[in-house]
């Protein structure tokens, strides 16, 4: 179910122009190589697609990030720090850092070293809640860390 999700955001960006060039073309043949039966024992190896490090079609595309009175919630391993430092960083300006996913949370962010479980086909519980609770209307930002940390320094 969360493929889908995944399709409708990387087809959204892909049309931003309105032009699908030959990089974008050959963005989607990877991507859905994925999930297309080649004649091979193929198997799903990384369901996120990473281009330049970014995690495209999960993570919201150069998000405006804020700090205060907002809630964040993190899954993944980071590549920059303990979780309890990055912890402190949200609070230092103002934020509240959650545990889970909520109607409390207005962002999820995801660490740049992934999640193992990642590496079998399924995304952690704190993203799959996270899209579930989107589909019911709430506003929570799917953020690679790249983005949250490029916001720290803004």
């Amino acid at each position: 179910m969360l493929a889908f999700d995944e399709i409708g955001h990387l087809v959204a960006k892909v049309l931003t122009d309105g032009v699908v060039d030959g990089q974008e073309q050959d963005l989607l043949r990877q991507f859905f190589s994925e999930f297309i039966a080649l004649g091979d024992d193929r198997t799903l190896t990384d369901p996120s697609l990473q281009i330049a490090g970014s995690l495209v079609g999960l993570c919201a595309v150069a998000p405006e990030i804020h700090f205060e009175e907002k809630g964040f919630c993190f899954t993944g391993a980071s590549s920059r720090g303990s979780r309890a430092d990055i912890h402190a960083l949200v609070t230092a300006r103002g934020g509240r850092v959650h545990s889970a996913p909520s109607k409390k949370v207005d962002y999820l962010v995801i660490g740049a070293e992934g999640n193992p479980c990642w590496s079998y086909a399924c995304y952690g519980r704190k993203v799959e809640r996270a899209v579930e609770l989107r589909k019911e209307g709430l506003r929570i930002m799917i953020v690679h860390e790249r983005d949250f940390h490029d916001a720290l320094v803004d």
